[in-house]
């Protein structure tokens, strides 16, 4: 349990660190006297951001309050410089409250605006933000890019204090790749070039520090590293601006305390910053004190563990940090492991999975969107070809033209044979292009379908074996785990069954056997597949089918479009919801409505115009499931197919109903 703490509390000091390294040193009394007696707008801007700038660490909330004020002033003026200045503290702040994608946008509109000005010193800060953003996020090879662009931009300039912050995030990329065993001794030199610049530079000097006695101690030598962060605890003892460089420190002497045995410290050095983040509303922070403080207390009181550890959940649910909360689910497998109550681990293995699963979609969303970047790539590269050749055509003529008098019969086969090749060169490329169009987004669609809809299932069965090969379950637990095993199996096979369905109707079309049948049987049998899943969100299901009535259409669409509809419904139902299954015989004639009924969140109104179309653009359920909408656009063409219509009925907030047609009889 300690060595898992110990991993966790290092890799995030550098996602803390690299995102404030260089702190501004303002005289805040003056800015806010000039702030309100200056006449000059521009003054006011910068003004307002070095307000800004001051605030950003130490009160965020009154930091934003500056910033925005900055930003209507700087746009009405069309202070473009001042505007780009803004947007960068901006990023930092909603780097700094977790919103990444955010702080990325924001980033990335500054950017553009120190480009527009011609600010070489602008850019070169914009891309030592996105290096940030692109390292928390994971992205070590995008982070690098950005960093080394900055790195010549600042050397030009010799910008020692934002070479400080270069080096700082070049050591903290070097030190998270897994593939090279020298990887801590290359951070630790970027690190003492880093504190070279910052010798005259206390806020930066002090994060350096910091960061050396992180590499000391994930190399083990955790007396070495001590030196560090005491070092950094002894000058930042009251001054409240160093305040997350503090943190930092306290968070770091937890674990090289709890790992030398010393648990007193560790817990007294934890309590401190715990009450210091609260103090600062440093949510992240407060996650981070509150998983540890779990973990080390699960090893005396389990109760109270679980308690912090659910604490710092709900915490990291709130900030929308998904790295966080996967940490925190990690611990909590760890404790319920620990003292076997495997049937705990299993549930909250299980939401582990679900919301890696979410990440790698989104991970994935963004290897699609760089492969159609490619796609647009060639197409244009065959565009230039095209136009190559025309021009080659063109030019060829002329110098036929000028030899027309002496080889006017060469002079016109020529013609007539290239102007036949380029018809027949056009016609084929046309063709590629609409093939290549169509296979990729097919390709695309499937990647996407296939990296979520048997991830989740498959990591459930491998989570389910690992615990198995524990050896220690007792005979009723080998049974349960032996039941979710052919759950999960059944789910998987459920899975991939609908996703060839759908594949072979993208690629070959729908085929239909319809027959005249009673539809109760079916539904039944849905509700037998889907008892487990209902079950373990309490959600109670009525079926008011009529076993008498007789419905014509393909009995295997019908029994998806039901299934599919039942297992969305349940998905999107709270806790002890209810569902509802009924038929009218009499709302269309020759036609029985079907309504599967909910009471769960609801759809907008403008998703509702979309939601039959789109693959790929799904809702997260009230227990974090994950979709694609396959399934939905494939109810649409089964029901359309069989000569039905298919709609939803929905108010936010208040729960949905999917209704559909099918014919009594054959007609």
């Amino acid at each position: 349990m300690r060595n898992g703490i110990f991993k966790f509390l290092f890799f995030y000091s550098f996602l803390l660190l690299t995102g404030a390294v260089v702190y501004a040193q303002f005289d805040v009394t003056r800015l806010s006297k000039e702030l309100k007696i200056t006449k000059d707008d521009t003054r006011k801007v910068i003004v307002l951001d070095s307000l800004a700038l001051y605030y950003r660490d130490a009160n965020p909330d009154t930091a934003l309050k500056f910033i925005r004020q900055g930003l209507e002033l700087a746009q009405e003026i069309k202070y473009t410089f001042g505007e780009a200045k803004l947007r960068s503290v901006l990023s930092q702040l909603h780097g700094h409250w977790g919103n990444r994608e955010e702080a990325y946008k924001e980033s990335l509109h500054a950017l553009q605006l120190f480009r527009v000005v011609n600010s070489d010193t602008g850019i070169a800060s914009a891309y030592n933000q996105l290096s940030i953003i692109e390292a928390k996020m994971g992205n070590y090879d995008s982070a690098m890019y950005y960093i080394l662009e900055s790195k010549k931009i600042f050397e030009k300039y010799h910008d020692t204090d934002d070479l400080v912050h270069t080096y700082i995030n070049l050591g903290n990329i070097a030190e998270e790749d897994v593939h090279d065993d020298k990887a801590l001794d290359k951070a630790l030199r970027y690190f003492e070039v880093a504190l070279t610049y910052a010798k005259d530079n206390k806020n930066s000097r002090l994060s350096v520090l910091n960061n050396i006695g992180i590499i000391y101690g994930k190399k083990g030598e955790l007396e070495k590293s001590l030196t560090y962060f005491n070092t950094v605890l002894a000058e930042t003892d009251t001054v409240s601006k160093f305040d997350i460089v503090r943190i930092n420190a306290l968070i770091n002497c937890v674990v090289a305390y709890d790992n030398l045995g010393d648990h007193d410290k560790a817990f007294k050095y934890l309590n401190e910053e715990l009450a210091l983040a609260r103090s600062r509303n440093m949510l992240e922070e407060e996650v981070i004190g509150l998983t540890n403080l779990g973990a080390m207390e699960s090893n005396t009181d389990t109760a109270k563990g679980l308690q912090s550890l659910r604490d710092a959940l709900a915490l990291s649910i709130k900030v929308g940090n998904k790295s966080l909360q996967l940490k925190v689910y990690d611990n909590m497998v760890d404790v319920y492991t620990d003292h076997k109550d495997f049937k705990n681990a299993f549930l909250i293995q299980g939401l582990q999975y679900k919301l890696s699963s979410q990440v790698f979609n989104m991970q994935k969303a963004k290897q699609i969107n760089s492969l159609q970047a490619s796609y647009e790539l060639e197409k244009s590269n065959i565009k230039v070809d095209q136009l190559k050749m025309i021009n080659h055509k063109n030019e060829t003529q002329k110098t036929l033209l000028l030899l027309f008098v002496c080889f006017i019969t060469t002079a016109l086969l020529i013609i007539i044979f290239f102007y036949r090749k380029t018809i027949l060169l056009n016609s084929q490329l046309k063709m590629q292009k609409e093939e290549l169009k169509q296979l990729n987004t097919i390709k695309d669609k499937l990647f996407s379908v296939i990296g979520h809809d048997l991830r989740s299932p498959v990591g459930s069965i491998v989570s389910l074996l690992s615990i198995w090969d524990t050896g220690s379950l007792t005979e009723e637990e080998k049974k349960e785990v032996i039941y979710h095993l052919k759950s999960q199996t059944r789910a998987t096979l459920e899975t991939l069954d609908k996703l060839l369905n759908w594949g072979q109707s993208q690629i070959k079309g729908i085929t239909i056997f319809q027959t005249e049948f009673a539809p109760k049987r079916l539904i039944k049998d849905s509700l037998e597949l889907l008892t487990e899943q209902a079950l373990v969100k309490n959600i109670t299901i009525t079926d008011n089918t009529p076993p008498d009535i007789q419905i014509f259409a393909d009995r295997l669409q019908f029994d998806f479009v039901i299934r599919n509809l039942l297992s969305n419904a349940i998905k999107f139902t709270h806790m002890g919801g209810t569902i509802e299954i009924s038929t009218d015989v009499n709302a269309v004639k020759d036609f029985t409505v079907f309504k599967i009924k909910d009471n769960g969140i609801g759809i907008n109104e403008e998703r509702q115009k979309t939601i039959f179309e789109a693959v790929g653009n799904s809702t997260d359920g009230t227990a974090n499931e994950k979709g694609t909408n396959v399934g939905l656009k494939l109810c649409k063409e089964y029901v359309v197919t069989n000569g039905g219509h298919i709609w939803v009925e929905s108010v936010e907030g208040q729960g949905a109903a999917f209704c559909f047609t099918i014919k009594n009889k054959a007609t």
